[in-house]
């Protein structure tokens, strides 16, 4: 071979490089299937829990999410998809959470009123 067809050589073999290195780094993401599933579960495990009334906010903010998930997979953006369906999912167990904070405080609210309950009517028992 001569020194222009190597060199050609060469450059058709580094430009062949290059291009599966391209192709490799442009590989498509899946979409996030499991992510997108395990938001849906927990948001409609939140709206079981009465997340509505106890924490509003955080349901609103877990179905937002959601929503934009669902967009941005529908987009292809899969990447944004799968963040925007865990934190989907992180916001509708927060919901659930509040809500069994909020059903165990008026709990012991009212064990407490019933506790004062009694002592005041053991305190008039004892007089």
């Amino acid at each position: 071979m001569t020194v222009p067809t190597l060199k050609i050589h060469r450059l058709a073999g580094l430009a062949a490089g290059l291009c599966a290195l391209l192709l490799a780094s442009c590989a498509t993401v899946p979409p996030p299937t499991a992510e997108l599933g395990a938001a849906e579960a927990a948001v409609l495990a939140a709206s079981r829990a009465d997340a509505d009334q106890h924490a509003p906010e955080v349901i609103a903010d877990a179905r937002e999410r959601l929503s934009a998930a669902q967009s941005a997979n529908a987009s292809g953006d899969y990447v944004e998809a799968g963040q925007l369906a865990r934190e989907a999912e992180a916001a509708a167990e927060l919901a659930v959470a509040r809500g069994r904070l909020a059903v165990a405080s008026a709990k012991v609210r009212a064990e407490s009123a019933e506790n004062a309950r009694l002592r005041a009517r053991l305190n008039e028992l004892g007089e």
